[in-house]
């Protein structure tokens, strides 16, 4: 009877560590899947977020385009002004003689003016 029961103990001791296998197993699969939905989670986020970009936000856009063409509108009225001062100087350079006169009269007070003008605007 001993013997039975030593080989009913050691075959309990088998089953045991098979057991604790077995629910170690278990327990990393249930850790890997764990794992493996909260990247599928956080990739599902991103992919939501870019197909929002794709898609656009209608009022995003309006802003985007609203303030693209400001600012070209924007650089065209500064290049405008810088061509109009380059032309004014051109003709002050081309009038200027040696000595001042009434020649001189004409450039100089249109360049007064446009520093008028441009330092109103800015």
């Amino acid at each position: 009877m001993r013997d039975k029961l030593k080989i009913l103990y050691d075959q309990l001791v088998r089953w045991r560590a098979t057991a604790e296998f077995q629910v170690t197993d278990k327990e990393n699969r249930v850790s890997e899947e764990e794992m493996r939905r909260k990247a599928l989670k956080k990739a599902y986020s991103v992919f939501q977020a870019a197909k929002k970009i794709f898609r656009g936000d209608p009022v995003a856009n309006q802003i985007y385009d609203q303030t693209l063409e400001y600012l070209a509108d924007d650089a065209g009225q500064m290049l405008g002004e810088m061509e109009d001062f380059n032309r004014l100087a051109n003709k002050l350079m081309t009038n200027m003689d040696l000595k001042p006169g009434p020649s001189m009269t004409k450039p100089s007070n249109n360049c007064q003016s446009f520093n008028k003008s441009f330092c109103r605007h800015r």
